[in-house]
């Protein structure tokens, strides 16, 4: 799916609609203040989860989405107690590759993986 960069204002209505729906379906925690870029950002995970482009922007088919009747089931569940143990380095590269993945989807970057041994712009090494 494209992503594409928010090109609009953020509606003040869309600020209480977004954080309602953020909150709701464990996308942040209740209590947290949000900046208004985590609410500049809210269009996009709504737009993934209602199988939509994500365009980033406050349409009206994302607005429909936000006040729209859903099971109230989350979207988003965080362990009570944590993670259950260290995590694997196959959990560690999972976790880099979506971070410079989420990364390249709002910057002009593009991340390849390269095993080489050669020179590279990032190392990551695991000890």
């Amino acid at each position: 799916m494209e992503i594409l960069p928010p090109t609009q204002e953020i509606p003040p209505s869309a600020w209480s609609e977004a954080r309602s729906w953020l909150e709701a379906f464990g996308y942040v925690a209740p209590n947290v203040e949000l900046t208004a870029r985590d609410i500049a950002s809210a269009p996009k995970p709504a737009q993934a989860f209602g199988n939509m482009p994500i365009i980033g922007e406050y349409d009206e088919a994302t607005r429909k989405l936000f006040v729209g009747e859903r099971c109230g089931n989350r979207d988003v569940d965080a362990p009570v107690a944590g993670p259950p143990g260290p995590p694997t380095r196959t959990d560690c590269r999972d976790i880099i590759r979506a971070s410079f993945y989420a990364w390249s989807a709002v910057a002009p970057f593009t991340f390849t993986e390269d095993a080489s041994g050669g020179p590279v712009d990032i190392l990551i090494r695991w000890g």
